[in-house]
């Protein structure tokens, strides 16, 4: 059975992140641009709390490209997004798979950020980015792994990247996911 969960709390914080070289993407060059990290507490049904941290760049000019926003407007946005995403969430207080939490809340998110002009791809962002923490939260809070990706597909036996997820979020039992596909990197 999937686990549920519902969010409890999510706290925001930032840093100014200076790169050794810039870097550019179509007309816009950086050298430096705020990193959010983000704190959640979430709780699984009938399996206790979990807490879980994730970190994104507020890349400028990233997610909204409109030629009359200055990269600052850009970055503004994403935060802004990241404050719609954290309201919407603590809002919907009913047990939900990761999955399901986040297709409950896109469309409330997507509009409420249109209400303020923020574009689709930029209000997803913040959705993103503050439920990132959900999935590998439900998997420690019960007791499952949760594994990086492109360690999987290093490995010889190949497995596609959403039959793994679905396993895990699905319950699989941990011991016997390890016992089968040593991971690189795993998080409990």
């Amino acid at each position: 059975m999937p686990l549920r969960l519902t969010v409890k709390d999510i706290a925001f914080f930032e840093r100014q992140v200076t790169f050794a070289r810039p870097f550019r993407f179509g007309a816009v060059v950086i050298n430096a641009t705020p990193q959010a990290f983000v704190r959640v507490e979430i709780e699984v049904e009938g399996k206790g709390r979990a807490t879980g941290a994730s970190a994104e760049f507020l890349v400028a000019k990233w997610f909204d490209k409109r030629p009359h926003l200055s990269p600052e407007e850009t970055v503004t946005e994403l935060r802004r997004s990241l404050l719609v995403a954290r309201d919407i969430y603590l809002a919907h207080s009913s047990f939900e798979t990761a999955f399901g939490l986040h297709a409950a809340c896109i469309g409330a998110q997507i509009e409420a950020c249109a209400r303020e002009d923020i574009p689709p791809l930029a209000a997803a962002y913040g959705l993103r980015v503050a439920g990132a923490i959900a999935p590998p939260g439900a998997a420690k809070a019960g007791g499952t792994a949760m594994y990086c990706a492109e360690a999987w597909e290093a490995r010889e036996k190949n497995y596609p990247t959403t039959c793994i997820y679905i396993q895990l979020l699905a319950g699989y039992p941990a011991d016997k996911l390890l016992s089968e596909h040593p991971p690189i990197f795993c998080f409990y």
